[in-house]
């Protein structure tokens, strides 16, 4: 038995919805399921666009852009599905478990936060992993990204504040 834990995302008159359950259970099967928006009435079965069923329980909220969807499960696994068909393209182990956060898409990047810190992917149907944040502690918020910054808030009450550096002439 699983529970909605994340937010459901609209997007292209569908809705995405993962199910998990309290992190204090632990690892369990999980899904991802997208639904047509248009339906009315019991849609249980006739709104159903398809379920994805490649994932560990997932408490996060999918992030969704340029017709992909970023989910994260329990199991510190970050998928990458066709957010038409539900195919999924790719699957990066983290190696560590994922916290209550989501992920985040920006700036051509997938931002994932777990215990071990901020995981950072290219966006696209190839994985590519571009780099780690080490914030000295886990991460349990989704991250936020604002005029060029990108704001981590971290366990023991830290708010950290990252933006790339610029060259100077």
């Amino acid at each position: 038995m699983s529970e909605i834990i994340g937010t459901p995302v609209f997007y292209n008159n569908k809705i995405y919805v993962a199910i998990g359950r309290d992190a204090a259970m632990g690892r369990g099967r999980g899904a991802l399921h997208c639904i047509d928006a248009t339906k009315s009435g019991d849609i249980s079965a006739t709104g159903r666009v398809w379920t994805y069923q490649g994932l560990d329980r997932s408490l996060s909220t999918v992030s969704i852009a340029d017709g992909l969807v970023y989910i994260a499960d329990v199991a510190g696994r970050l998928h990458c599905l066709d957010a038409e068909t539900g195919q999924c393209y790719w699957i990066h182990a983290c190696n560590c478990e994922m916290t209550l956060g989501s992920t985040l898409v920006a700036d051509g990047k997938v931002y994932m936060p777990t215990q071990k810190g901020l995981f950072i992917l290219k966006a696209g149907k190839e994985k590519k992993l571009l780099g780690q944040i080490s914030v000295g502690a886990s991460i349990y918020s989704t991250p936020v990204a604002a005029n060029g910054v990108l704001y981590i808030a971290s366990s023991g009450g830290w708010l950290w504040a990252v933006r790339q550096a610029t060259s100077q002439p």
